[in-house]
């Protein structure tokens, strides 16, 4: 792996790309976007292009409302494939059996995002945020408590009671990169509110080591974990207003 099998997973991402050509090639515009191409085919009433200043100054608000939860996001998929992954192996777990939980793990999220993901059009992104960000700011102490133990199946217990609500939780967060912000800004202000919550999530091994090395507990992270959690709940309680059909959120919030 370390001599050349590592080059099989940027490999992978050959067939990837030409998939993502394709459907990006056959995949219809919104009726918004297709609505502000036909403004710009006329030259009636186009909007001009705005300076990122001027797109974090207009939609402050916004952004700061999507790294509220989407920052948590970022943080909860490090848990998952990282974070757990690494505290199997300090209470003890072989590498191999550590491994083969982290796979599961990844392969339940997948599953769990085509599945679940039309929970988001049925009962609504607000509701889906609220429901499984509670549920992991109670189960992520569990789920670290179960891997504690060294074993296998409850190692795998664990990780699930994590990664399912996760990947529930996904889907309408990664949609509100788009429907947070009006159409003629959706990309630059999308594209600046999701990597703020990644420079979050980015900063999160330096966190886990932090609070590990200063409380003296392989808890203390977890914990924090879950508080981020109760955050994330917070902000969308209180702030987070779903809109209406052909409503973009920024105008709702």
């Amino acid at each position: 792996m370390q001599s050349w099998g590592w080059r099989i997973v940027f490999a992978t991402a050959l067939p990837l790309g030409f998939i993502g050509i394709y459907i990006r090639r056959h995949l219809a515009e919104t009726p918004d976007f297709q609505k502000l191409q036909d403004q710009k085919a006329t030259n009636t009433h186009v909007p001009q292009a705005e300076s990122l200043w001027r797109v974090f100054r207009d939609n402050r608000k916004s952004i700061l409302l999507y790294l509220g939860f989407g920052g948590f996001y970022s943080i909860a998929v490090y848990v998952s494939f990282s974070a757990y992954f690494a505290f199997l192996l300090i209470n003890g777990m072989d590498t191999g059996t550590a491994l083969a939980i982290n796979t599961i793990a990844g392969l339940v999220i997948i599953a769990g995002i085509l599945i679940t993901g039309g929970l988001a059009d049925r009962f609504g992104r607000r509701r889906i945020l609220i429901v499984y960000a509670a549920t992991m700011a109670v189960v992520v102490i569990p789920a670290f408590l179960l891997g504690a133990t060294g074993t296998f199946g409850l190692g795998l217990l664990g990780a699930l009671i994590f990664v399912v609500p996760l990947s529930v939780f996904i889907t309408p967060a990664i949609i509100n990169v788009a429907e947070l912000f009006p159409t003629e800004v959706r990309v630059t202000a999308g594209a600046a509110a999701y990597n703020l919550t990644v420079i979050v999530g980015g900063f999160t091994p330096y966190m886990a080591a932090w609070l590990t090395q200063t409380a003296n507990s392989h808890l203390a992270f977890p914990i924090c974990v879950a508080v981020t959690a109760v955050i994330a709940l917070g902000v969308v309680v209180f702030w987070y207003r779903e809109p209406k059909v052909g409503q973009t959120i920024s105008t709702a919030v």
